[in-house]
């Protein structure tokens, strides 16, 4: 299988909803999600390791900024989950690292029983080994260390070390090799029926040579106070850098990276092109809401069940909005009781809207027939002057930055209303995606957000 080199921003990049080729997610690829203290992290795909008809095992190798394991095999930055993933109890719960990578915690649910918070994957614990089933796969560990794998077919895989490294993954049933790693000071070589993967340490950084004959540099230098970058060129492909300050990526080929903390103490991610365009993105997780707002104005909602159980954090609506907030389509999903994916469709335009959950966007023609209605309520969210200079008629305000004290004033006002529709100055203002965020966190099932503003109504009224 070709070697695949995956370096993406998972935060602008809207989860999508789809099965994989076999029973192991694909770890999330992104760099720090761009600023919430997670570090760069880059994975590499290698091959995929088939082991039974239709079930592969991901070989995959990741890098990140921050030292989160030592004595890898592949140095403090680097591992290979298939090769070393992990699993055991930690301080009243099960720490788990899939073997196609990314990280579990298992939560304790009787004397030896563990759980993840969706249920989708259990763990059991006796006489020093612990069992991980996930996806009818079973992994035992024994001292933190992977030793075996139960396929769903009834297979059985085993890891062999030597001086607390691994050396192979064998097939019980005929010991034939899957994998093997030989190693020097500074070079390890995983060989397997893809050919052979040389990974160098050369300082400062790393080298990868694949089975095809493309190669791989790595690069880490100080780049000022406190700063690190971080130079990747690849055998094809254009150089690319990447800087980085306490695990909070600033930039890269393409876009500077800011987290701004709202009045509300809501972290909103921006993102700004060479062209000075602006991005920005935020989850609300309670309410299982991610808002991710385009360049061109366009914007992408997307929704995800809260509730416990094995459809949990799973994205069952995206709406996409035009630069005017009129809705171009909705993607739907339903899953069955085990969590898969049961039904998925779309549906296109406005026929969608009106089934559309809590916060959306509204045009000027849509506020306009909402304007004056019983039961609807205009909330302006700018400053106090701003109003008093002109605002939409009815309106009452609540401002951003005086939220707080202006929304008890309000409070039995807008709960005697049915839908409430926030504005500020323009589209190039967030003052109103901000304050109906905060009113949707505080129980408010209708809100509206009414982006062309008071610019857009009094151009349209004057």
């Amino acid at each position: 299988m070709p070697r695949r080199f995956i370096l993406g921003l998972l935060v602008f990049a809207i989860p999508s909803v789809l099965e994989a080729r076999s029973d192991f997610e694909h770890p999330n690829s992104f760099i720090g999600n761009a600023g919430w203290s997670r570090g760069l992290e880059l994975w590499v795909e290698i091959a995929e390791i088939p082991v039974a008809r239709g079930m592969n095992l991901p070989l995959r190798l990741r890098f990140a900024s921050d030292v989160t394991r030592g004595n890898s095999l592949f140095g403090d930055h680097w591992l290979c989950p298939l090769l070393e993933s992990a699993g055991g109890p930690s301080e009243g719960c099960v720490e788990w690292t899939p073997l196609g990578g990314g990280k579990k915690f298992l939560l304790k649910s009787g004397e030896s029983e563990f759980r993840s918070k969706d249920r989708g994957t259990t763990a059991h614990e006796v006489d020093g080994t612990c069992e991980i089933t996930s996806g009818g796969w079973r992994c035992q560990y024994r001292d933190g260390k992977i030793v075996g794998v139960n396929t769903p077919d009834g297979k059985r895989l085993i890891w062999q070390y030597q001086d607390g490294f691994p050396t192979a993954i064998r097939r019980e049933s005929d010991g034939a090799d899957l994998l093997r790693v030989s190693r020097t000071s500074d070079t390890i070589k995983i060989h397997g029926v893809f050919g052979d993967v040389v990974f160098r340490m050369e300082s400062p950084g790393w080298f990868l040579k694949f089975p095809d004959g493309r190669e791989m540099r790595i690069e880490i230098s100080p780049d000022g106070p406190d700063i690190s970058k971080m130079t990747v060129t690849s055998t094809g492909e254009s150089e690319q850098v990447f800087r980085w300050k306490a695990g909070a990526l600033l930039s890269d080929n393409d876009f500077t990276y800011e987290i701004r903390r709202t009045d509300t103490g809501e972290d909103v991610l921006h993102r700004v092109d060479r062209k000075g365009r602006t991005e920005w993105y935020t989850f609300d997780t309670a309410r299982g809401l991610a808002i991710y707002k385009r360049q061109d104005g366009s914007r992408v909602l997307s929704w995800y069940h809260v509730d416990p159980g094995p459809t949990y954090m799973k994205c069952f609506r995206m709406d996409t909005l035009s630069k005017d907030q009129a809705l171009v389509s909705s993607r739907l999903l339903t899953y069955d009781a085990g969590g898969k994916v049961e039904k998925e469709w779309t549906e296109q335009g406005a026929g969608a809207l009106a089934k559309a959950p809590g916060v959306r966007f509204i045009s000027v023609g849509e506020a306009e027939q909402l304007h004056g209605q019983p039961h609807v309520i205009f909330i302006d969210a700018r400053k106090k002057d701003e109003f008093a200079r002109g605002h939409i008629p009815g309106a009452v305000r609540v401002g951003r930055s005086s939220f707080e004290a202006d929304y008890p004033d309000m409070e039995n006002r807008l709960k005697a209303a049915d839908t409430l529709v926030v504005y500020c100055i323009s589209r190039q203002c967030e003052d109103s995606s901000l304050v109906a965020t905060r009113l949707s966190q505080l129980g408010y099932e209708s809100v509206l957000i009414f982006e062309g503003g008071w610019a857009e109504w009094w151009k349209r009224h004057r």
